[in-house]
């Protein structure tokens, strides 16, 4: 018996999921993680100065960088009218200050978010407004 899809030149479900076995269950959950690793994250030399004391550099390797971009990108991108950083810290009180601000830049470098204007944040000065652009 022949699928309706077959008949009229398109293919059914089943037959689309044969055609790409590289795509399916986790290997495409582990292909997106892949990406992301390749997305986010930043070097360790980026990190810390060469002048630095042993200890900045060991505490530079223990920074989940990968994660803090991860999520600092999320937020904004939950923001679809742009946010300032007041608006992203708020969200993530339990992280230190300079964990979150410090992916601002990293994010920016990699073109994944843009600064349009600035508003008036919590302490009475202007703040950029940043933008998710994927």
């Amino acid at each position: 018996m022949l699928d309706t899809c077959s008949r009229q030149g398109r293919k059914s479900r089943n037959s689309r999921r044969s055609e790409y076995p590289h795509l399916n269950g986790n290997k495409m959950k582990n292909f997106f993680n892949d990406l992301s690793l390749k997305v986010f994250g930043t070097e360790i030399h980026k990190l810390v100065r060469r002048d630095d004391p042993e200890t900045s550099h060991a505490a530079a390797q223990k920074v989940d960088t990968t994660k803090l971009e991860k999520i600092v990108y999320e937020a904004i991108k939950g923001f679809p009218d742009g946010c300032i950083s007041d608006d992203v810290l708020r969200l993530f009180p339990m992280y230190p200050y300079s964990s979150i601000t410090a992916r601002y830049k990293a994010l920016y470098e990699k073109d994944l978010i843009e600064f349009e204007g600035t508003r008036l944040g919590r302490s009475g000065r202007q703040q950029r407004v940043m933008l998710a652009k994927v």
